[in-house]
């Protein structure tokens, strides 16, 4: 389960810093022009909630409803050049143990 977690994380860190390389931070009430290079909380939500669907097919994760019910993020608020984010992913569990009990009736 570690390398499932790394591998969460770095999927997200490269969606990020491959679509939104310097980009500007806003509040999602700002209004910006269509265009503009600009993050909002509420888009950076929208793309970890796409990317958790994606892993979801990919049996690396459960839960999407559950993961977007308690996903937060936001702007820090002591540095407006940072986005945090609070995520819980629900992990697939591995398959180890097979019990199964088998009865003979007459």
């Amino acid at each position: 389960m570690p390398e499932t977690l790394e591998r969460i994380r770095f999927e997200q860190r490269l969606l990020f810093s491959s679509k939104y390389p310097r980009h500007k931070l806003a509040e999602d009430d700002a209004r910006i022009a269509a265009g503009q290079a600009v993050m909002q909380p509420k888009l950076a939500k929208a793309e970890l909630l796409a990317l958790y669907e994606t892993m979801e097919q990919n049996g690396w994760v459960q839960d999407y409803a559950g993961y977007k019910e308690t996903l937060i993020v936001g702007i820090d608020g002591s540095d407006t050049n940072r986005l945090n984010v609070q995520d819980s992913p629900k992990l697939v569990g591995q398959y180890r143990v097979h019990a199964q009990q088998t009865q003979f009736r007459k």
